[in-house]
């Protein structure tokens, strides 16, 4: 009885997958009387991906069980093989809505041409997911003729069709597509909002530039921070000043993001801002703006950070020194030496750390005068910038040695 039972039983199929034992399961996904074993060789073939399983695949796509049919569908769009096109068309024209729907996303997976023209007109079917499905796989397939229907369903009542309408239309990049995008900013969903900001930063192009300069005030978070990246994507010179307003934004992120959009376009005007906004006390994210400005760079920068370490605000100045420690420029040293005189501990505390960062012999007598400090923050921004001056002296040594 034993060798019987065990013959009569389900395989096991996660075992079957884990071996890659494809014969194995293909055999039950001929099980006729065990629709659940066939449903699930059916997901384990498309894991294992070996295209000997399309076949037997396309076969199982007239399965009379559902769940069968639709396991067919997803794995052969995981398999990837063309000769699963044509069935999966018919599956798209014929099936009920969970399998129209799968096999629309595995046509999209596989991304034949041939699809195209059927999953343009499953843009238009009765099922919001079959219609979201055939949306997202236009955009995988990428062809041009799908740009108007695409544009069409922005107008689409499901908020997730019009969203992967919007991230299909980014995949294709059809400069015409700016305008519709640029509309689907004032989409009443967010996720639908956001992706057209970021798609918009992708494509590029002047068009965009005051449409996600209004997003920069979008009720929604993410929102923002897509336009703020965006725009820095563009570069565009007229979004300095929105962006430069938007580093006020309550939110870190958003504050993050400006700032590095500020620094992506580099300009003088930008510059002068980011410095001008380590004043603010409503900044949400100063490292940022600090980081930005030493990515930016160069001897222009250094030059009106240098001049900002006599602002009159200790935001800026001490923000400005973090700025010079982390671009490590030795135009520097002379005038970060002359800031330790600065009564205020955070500045002083911030170009102790930067001399340190920068390395050069010239501060050391200077630093040596604060590692005794009472303050026992300037104490350890003295020692551990003179500890670095050590090992930049030992490293330069090596150096010199070779």
């Amino acid at each position: 009885m034993e060798p019987l039972r065990k013959l009569l039983a389900p395989p096991d199929i996660p075992e079957l997958q884990a071996k890659g034992d494809v014969e194995g399961l293909l055999k039950a996904l001929k099980r006729k009387k065990d629709a659940k074993t066939r449903e699930a060789a059916a997901k384990a073939s498309g894991e294992v991906g070996n295209p000997r399983a399309v076949m037997p695949l396309v076969a199982a796509l007239e399965d009379p069980v559902l769940g069968v049919r639709v396991a067919a569908a997803a794995s052969l769009g995981k398999i990837r093989d063309r000769q699963a096109v044509e069935p999966l068309l018919s599956a798209l024209a014929g099936g009920g809505g969970l399998v129209r729907s799968t096999a629309a996303a595995a046509l999209g997976e596989i991304g034949d041409p041939r699809a195209a023209g059927p999953l343009i007109a499953a843009c238009q079917d009765a099922e919001a997911a079959v219609r979201q499905c055939a949306t997202d796989a236009l955009g995988k397939i990428g062809s041009a003729e799908a740009v108007g229907p695409l544009i069409a369903a922005l107008a689409d009542g499901d908020e997730l069709v019009r969203r992967n309408a919007v991230e299909a239309l980014g995949r294709i990049r059809d400069p015409r597509t700016i305008q519709p995008l640029a509309a689907a900013l004032k989409d009443p969903g967010r996720q639908v909002r956001r992706s057209a900001a970021r798609v918009l930063g992708d494509i590029g192009g002047a068009e965009a530039v005051v449409p996600l300069v209004g997003a920069l005030t979008d009720d929604g978070v993410r929102v923002r921070c897509a336009a703020a990246t965006a725009l820095g994507k563009i570069r565009d010179p007229q979004a300095v000043e929105p962006l430069a307003a938007a580093l006020r934004d309550p939110d870190r992120d958003v504050c993050m993001s400006a700032a590095e959009s500020l620094a992506a376009i580099g300009s003088r005007r930008a510059v002068d801002l980011l410095i001008e906004a380590l004043q603010y006390k409503e900044l949400s994210a100063p490292d940022s703006v600090i980081e930005s400005l030493a990515q930016v760079g160069g001897p222009q920068v250094v030059a009106r950070l240098i001049a900002a370490l006599q602002d009159e605000d200790l935001g800026v100045r001490g923000g400005a020194a973090r700025a010079l420690g982390e671009i490590g420029d030795r135009e520097a040293v002379r005038p970060l030496i002359a800031t330790l005189e600065d009564g205020t501990l955070w500045v002083r505390v911030a170009v102790l750390e930067a001399l340190g960062e920068i390395g050069d012999a010239r501060a050391e007598e200077h630093l040596a005068r604060f590692q005794d400090d009472k303050d026992h923050r300037v104490r350890v921004a003295a020692r551990d910038a003179l500890r670095k001056l050590g090992r930049t002296a030992m490293a330069g040594a090596a150096t010199a040695r070779k």
